[in-house]
């Protein structure tokens, strides 16, 4: 049986307006509106957080950087240290931290893997950080996107179904990070990341932009994108 008595007769409105309780809105058919504030530079300014004494933070990291990146105030290097933390090896965080420093802003590897990016995450808005930062290191190499692109779908990377065949050190070393993120891990040891001569700089700085990205989201990718590539 229905709410209203007199449900598709021509006392319907005056029912629901005699059930409506006193001096309230009645509720109309219609789309729902959702929140749709949005951080600013104002809104997590660090002067004007309860945090903040003394010209400076009274934490030993920042609690806000959730809220900073959406505003476009956080640093790369910020977000490397908090991804950091918890790494025991203390010479990959050294250089983790030195790199991200030096580098100021999230890089791609040239306008043809923005390309790449942009051709398989436009119109995706749900496919998750893990997949996005998985697809951005597998497209940041032609070689290795050649081979791996069939088994990539809007969500979902099928791994086993293709392997990196006589890839070089460095397109090795990115699908099995790839592959390691994706799945909720770093993909490579510490030992192996810590090391210059097996990690060149440009490449564990497109391992760290991923872990990134799988971490915090998207938006890490705007960060500094104002100066181009």
């Amino acid at each position: 049986m229905g709410k209203y008595f007199t449900q598709d007769t021509p006392l319907a409105g005056l029912e629901r307006l005699m059930m409506t309780p006193l001096n309230s809105i009645p509720r109309s058919s219609g789309t729902m509106v959702l929140c749709q504030f949005r951080y600013g530079p104002e809104d997590v300014n660090c002067r004007n957080c309860l945090q903040y004494r003394r010209r400076s933070c009274s934490k030993p990291r920042c609690p806000y950087l959730t809220e900073r990146l959406e505003a476009g105030t956080v640093t790369l290097e910020e977000l490397a240290q908090e991804l950091v933390r918890p790494w025991e090896h203390w010479g990959l965080k050294r250089r983790v931290v030195q790199l991200t420093r030096r580098a100021g802003r999230f890089l791609f590897d040239g306008q043809l893997h923005i390309a790449r990016m942009l051709k398989l995450t436009e119109g995706e808005s749900n496919v998750g950080s893990r997949w996005t930062a998985a697809v951005y290191l597998l497209s940041s190499n032609a070689t290795l996107w050649q081979r791996i692109r069939p088994a990539v779908t809007p969500g979902s990377i099928a791994f086993d179904a293709v392997k990196p065949g006589n890839a070089s050190v460095k397109e090795y070393t990115l699908y099995r990070a790839a592959k390691g993120i994706y799945h909720g891990r770093l993909g490579a040891a510490a030992d192996e990341l810590a090391d210059e001569e097996l990690v060149s700089d440009d490449t564990l700085l497109m391992i760290l932009n991923a872990a990134l990205i799988a971490r915090f989201g998207p938006k890490v990718m705007e960060i500094g994108r104002g100066n181009g590539v």
